[in-house]
Order: structure tokens, then sequence, then C-alpha cells
């Protein structure tokens, strides 16, 4: 029960045990039940500071996989941020080149032609909807607090971005 405690309340702190009625029996339950170490007594002082010693090694080693763990994760959420990024990138390019080349085509042309400024406000409400959604999926990930959302209006905006990759 101690060590059950222990795990509980300091889950990386080693649990050594030291007991003066030892049996294989106990020690095999003890170190199953999370148990770092099983001594018996009487016990050598140099064993139990090195029992010791091993254990606050122990758990220098687990706060640094910990941290490593850490900074991988945060490693991870960056890569995708780059690659959201990338992929924003892309598409509003694409949108860009519509507007820019469909521009450039009425500034050759004297005459305005209608058609073409349906088009540039085509591909400019298309960069529009892609905005409002990176601006939407922001804000939700920047609350940590729970919210209902509507599973439609999710995957309709998750579709609009997927659409958008193509053009």
């Amino acid at each position: 029960r101690v060590i059950e405690f222990a795990h509980e309340h300091t889950p990386e702190t080693p649990v050594i045990v030291l007991t003066g009625y030892g049996s294989m029996e106990s020690a095999i339950q003890t170190m199953r039940c999370g148990a770092y170490d099983y001594l018996t007594k009487p016990c050598e002082t140099d064993e139990l500071f090195l029992s010791i010693e091993r254990g606050v090694e122990w758990k220098r080693m687990k706060q640094r996989e910990r941290a490593l763990e850490g900074q991988l994760i945060e490693e991870h959420k960056l890569a995708a941020i780059g690659m959201l990024a990338a992929g924003i990138a892309h598409n509003l390019n694409n949108l860009l080149t519509g507007i820019l080349g469909y521009a450039e085509l009425l500034k050759m042309d004297a005459p305005a032609k209608l058609e073409y400024v349906d088009s540039i406000i085509e591909s400019a409400e298309g960069m529009a909807k892609i905005i409002n959604t990176l601006l939407q999926k922001s804000r939700q990930e920047q609350t940590s607090e729970r919210q209902l959302i509507d599973l439609n209006q999710l995957l309709q905006a998750e579709l609009e971005l997927l659409q958008a990759d193509m053009v």
C-alpha cells in the first residue's frame, strides 16, 4: 500500500523497500507493485547508498525523458504549423495568380470586359473563405475550454479548404 500511495502522489519517486522479513515471494510481489529496489536486513551501508544513488539517477533520467518528450511534442507542433502555413500560402498564391492574371488582362484591354471582373471577384471570394476558415480555426485552438461544434459546418469548412487546394 505504501508503494501504491507513493506512485499516486509522486509517481517519479523511486521506492526502495528495506525489510527484515524478506522472502523471494515478497520480493517478487513488491517489485510487481512498482518498487524500484528491494533490500533485506541486515543491509550493508554501501549497498543501501548504491541503491539510493541509482534511484536518484533513475529519477533524473525520468525527468529528462519527460522534458525531451515535451520538446519533441513542441517540435511536432511547430512542424505541423509550418506545413499548415505552407499549404495556406500555396492556396492563397493559386488564387492570387488568378486575380493578378485577370487584372493584367483588364489592364491590357482598354474596354474592360465584365467576364474578367467576375473572375477576379470569384477568386477574391475564394481567398476570403480560406482566410475566414483559418481565423475560425485559430480562435478555436486558442481557447482551452470545451465547446459544442456543428459537425456539418466543420466538415463543410474542411471540404472548402480541400477544394481550394485543387484550384
